[in-house]
């Protein structure tokens, strides 16, 4: 479909040219006609291409991403004790480890109730 629309463009061209060079209104005026025509095709030529070689590349990538999981496998990197605990049971952290990894508590900020409210 591309090189179909790649020749009307070629044509559409030429025809253009022949027509601008010999005075030639109409022959001019078909050329940028067919022009105008073979855009549509151009366009949904190069999306095309460009999506398929997005699905290329979204394959290379979860390609190496399992290769990279069977390398964490293979070196032991995946150990069940670092797993998210079951039961949605959390660990109690030490105060000092958090704040050693540069970790800080939030806590909840308190209404100031001076009186004033929007409208």
């Amino acid at each position: 479909m591309t090189a179909c629309a790649y020749a009307a463009l070629l044509v559409s061209l030429t025809l253009g040219l022949i027509g601008l060079t010999a005075d030639d209104d109409d022959v001019m005026r078909g050329g940028i006609l067919l022009g105008i025509a073979a855009l549509p095709a151009l366009i949904a030529g190069h999306s095309h291409h460009a999506n398929r070689v997005s699905d290329d590349q979204l394959a290379a990538a979860h390609r190496a991403g399992y290769e990279l999981a069977l390398d964490h496998v293979a070196r032991g990197l995946l150990d069940q004790h670092d797993a998210t605990p079951p039961h949605g049971h959390r660990y109690d952290l030490d105060d000092a480890l958090l704040e050693a990894a540069g970790v800080r508590r939030l806590h909840a900020v308190r209404p100031n109730h001076n009186g004033r409210h929007a409208v």
